[in-house]
């Protein structure tokens, strides 16, 4: 028989104790039956369950279990009571780091104040800006009629040549 084909312990654990589905039990049986290799592994599950069936654990005799009792009992009483591990040191230390932490908290909170400064200046400045081009247009000196007819009359702008090429500068 070919070994190469030979299933996985896995494979054959899950058949030795009816864990596969029909389908893949059945491919097993044929496998199985057919392969010594398989058959023998198979074989060794049963024997072990078989085996671990019959076995009964020994109960620890009557001064063995006084003995361990006797021990738990007094390590519990000559304990300190805030050991490094135990249950007391927890219950003290997990409300003080509580507290501690929204101490912590609240004190970063009330710390933080919103960053409004930077806007509150840029409104600011904007704001003086518009007032500043308000006094220029405020400012602005009225053109007197004698101003208008000399603008109006300015015939230098009116006599630009068209569709001469520019001159760069």
């Amino acid at each position: 028989m070919n070994h190469e084909k030979c299933m996985e312990r896995e494979h054959l654990f899950a058949y030795a104790h009816h864990l596969l589905e029909a389908a893949e039990e059945r491919e097993a049986r044929e496998h199985v039956a057919q392969c010594a290799a398989c058959g023998q592994v198979v074989m060794e599950f049963q024997k072990l369950d078989a085996a671990l069936e019959e076995w009964k654990p020994i109960a620890p005799s009557v001064w063995f279990d006084a003995r361990v009792r006797a021990a738990v009992a007094s390590e519990r009483s000559a304990g300190f009571p805030f050991r490094l591990f135990g249950w007391r040191w927890a219950q003290i230390l997990a409300p003080a780091c509580l507290v501690l932490l929204v101490t912590v908290a609240s004190l970063m909170i009330s710390r933080r104040q919103p960053s409004s400064a930077p806007t509150e200046r840029a409104a600011q400045s904007s704001a003086a800006q518009v007032e500043e081009e308000l006094t220029l247009f405020k400012d602005l000196p009225v053109l007197e009629d004698e101003d208008y007819e000399m603008l109006a009359n300015f015939d230098v702008l009116s006599e630009l040549p068209h569709g001469e090429a520019k001159v760069e500068n």
